[in-house]
């Protein structure tokens, strides 16, 4: 039996893995968690380092599986804390932004989407984040909307300045340190994450890709039986 601790997309809450996990099979054991900012966690985000340690110390020793923003802080973890994370699983994930003002520029944007959700609030800004290209293909699902709604404002903003992708340092150059299994999984509709996850897989040796078919950004919302089936082979072939 291996441990697995799954962290969440921006805007989301530990409660959003629930689909996926009642299709893995039960002699793993599984842990959600909320990310620095969102549910029940702290609010106040300092640097991407203090995330990693509080990811790494609610998960304990194991493997960790994030998707999109969890995906950055389950890699970053990965490489700070190489002791604990014994395996990766990346879903619709990058390793940063590796030109320095594209990233400054990334992180101002940040900080301005910031102070417009605390101006309009959670309800809105869940409506308007949802709205975006990347999402268009995945159902609009009030079970999920309402989970993000539990968020603060205050908590989501303090994970943008601080633990937005403009905040995060790049890893790309990182990546070759990487000795554990890694699975990376990708929407085939998700042009832009797909050719971030094509490059990962370059870069780790170790790793393992899948592209999705009928699926975006939100890979295992939208095909959820498929992913679960991706994780469930890997978890079978790596850690029996």
């Amino acid at each position: 039996m291996v441990r697995v601790t799954f962290v969440h997309g921006f805007t989301q809450t530990g409660d959003s893995w629930a689909r996926i996990i009642t299709l893995l099979p039960s002699d793993h054991r599984y842990l959600t968690i909320d990310a620095p900012g969102h549910g029940v966690a702290p609010t106040a985000v300092v640097d991407f380092d203090q995330v990693a340690d509080q990811i790494t110390d609610l998960g304990g020793p194991g493997l960790y599986c994030g998707y999109s923003m969890g995906a950055r802080m389950c890699l970053y973890a990965a490489l700070k804390h190489p002791n604990v994370v014994k395996g990766l699983i990346l879903i619709s994930g990058s390793a940063g932004i590796e030109d320095s003002n594209e990233r400054n520029e990334r992180r101002e944007s940040d900080r301005k989407l910031a102070t417009h959700l605390l101006e309009i609030g959670v309800d809105q800004f869940i409506d308007e984040w949802m709205s975006q290209p990347m999402f268009n293909s995945l159902p609009i699902d009030e079970v999920d909307r309402a989970q993000r709604r539990t968020n603060t404002a205050r908590g989501l903003a303090n994970n943008l300045i601080a633990a937005g992708t403009g905040s995060q340092p790049s890893l790309w150059d990182r990546l070759g340190e990487l000795t554990l299994p890694v699975l990376i999984i990708v929407g085939a509709n998700d042009q832009k994450f797909s050719a971030f996850g094509e490059r990962l897989h370059s870069l780790i040796g170790s790793s393992q890709i899948a592209l999705v078919e009928n699926a975006g950004h939100a890979t295992h919302y939208e095909q959820p039986a498929a992913v679960a089936g991706l994780i469930e082979t890997w978890l079978k072939e790596n850690f029996r």
